[in-house]
Parts: structure tokens; sequence; C-alpha cells
């Protein structure tokens, strides 16, 4: 038992702080933002200061902070709300077409990003790393952007292009592969 409590000793025994570069010990910092404790410091002769008005001092300011923020953005925000609204005046046949393109765009995009993503289930599935029920997902995500992509089309009704109708012709016949693809998997249809 005396061994025992010799190691208990031994494990509670104090070690003095290490020595700081010059030799000295170096002294404990108190926490800066939450002390642990309420310690009084040296009384003014005005009024006394308690360690707790640190952290509210840093919540006033984060609060002022944010305020100043918030103002800002607003005065910001109306100032763009200013400019955009004689933009619209001026342009907003141009703008709506332009909206209108550019969310074809996104369609064809989303449409060829699933023949793509198609193309490696298939491979997977031909390596019999995947099962139907994967590929037949894709496929269900390729004809519903491809639905998606002509509803699109249709909705702009522009004139002919011809950039975007050789990309119309290649995305039909990609879809076209696709379901070609499918068919010869053996899975059933989605």
């Amino acid at each position: 038992m005396s061994e025992t409590s010799g190691k208990i000793e031994q494990a509670t025994r104090y070690s003095p702080p290490p020595l700081s570069s010059s030799g000295t010990a170096s002294r404990a910092r108190p926490p800066i933002l939450f002390p642990d404790e309420l310690v009084e410091e040296p009384a003014s002769p005005v009024t006394p200061k308690v360690a707790w008005h640190r952290p509210l001092a840093y919540v006033a300011a984060g609060l002022a902070g944010a305020g100043l923020i918030f103002a800002l953005t607003g005065v910001v925000g109306s100032w763009r709300g200013l400019s955009g609204a004689r933009a619209t005046t001026d342009s907003a046949p141009q703008d709506a077409a332009l909206g209108g393109v550019a969310v074809l765009d996104r369609k064809a995009d989303t449409l060829t990003l699933a023949i793509t993503s198609f193309s490696l289930r298939a491979s997977m599935y031909d390596t019999r790393r995947m099962p139907c029920s994967g590929l037949a997902r894709g496929l269900a995500q390729v004809e519903a952007a491809w639905l998606a992509y002509n509803v699109a089309h249709k909705d702009l009704l522009t004139t002919s292009d011809p950039s975007r109708d050789a990309r119309d012709k290649s995305l039909f016949a990609d879809v076209r592969a696709v379901e070609v693809r499918f068919e010869r998997s053996s899975c059933a249809r989605p």
C-alpha cells in the first residue's frame, strides 16, 4: 500500500511553472474575454470596476458593427435598386429574351450532363458494377432533362440560330443513342 500512496503523492506533486527565455517564471494570464471568477480590479476613486464589464463591451461593439453593416447594406441596396429600375425601363424586352436564352442554355447543359452520366452508368452496367435499377435511374434523368429542355425551347420561340439548331440536332441524336443503348441492356424501362 505504501507503493501506491507514493505514486499518488508523486502524481499530485506541484511542479513549478516553466521558465521563460529571460530565466524568470512566466505568469499565468487571466482569461480576457470571459473570466472564470469575478475578480475586482483596482478601484478607481470614481467607480469600482469589475471584470464582467469586458464581455458586455464586446457584445456592444459586435451589435454596433452589425447595425452599421445592416445600415450600409440598406443604403447600397437602395442605390442598386435605383440604377436597376432605370435599366429595366430601357431594355426590358432584351432582358426577357436574354433570360430565356440563358435558361435554355442551362437546360442544354443539364441535358448534356445527364447524357454523360448515363454513359458512365452504362459502362458500369456493362462491367457488372451497376444493377439495372441504376441504369434505369440514369435513363429517367435523361428523359426528364430532355423534356425540360424541349419545354424551355418551345417557351422561348426565338428565331432560328444555326449554332443552337446544330446543338438541338446533336442533343436529339445523343438522347436517341441513350434510348437505344438502354434497350440493348435488357433492363425494364422505368
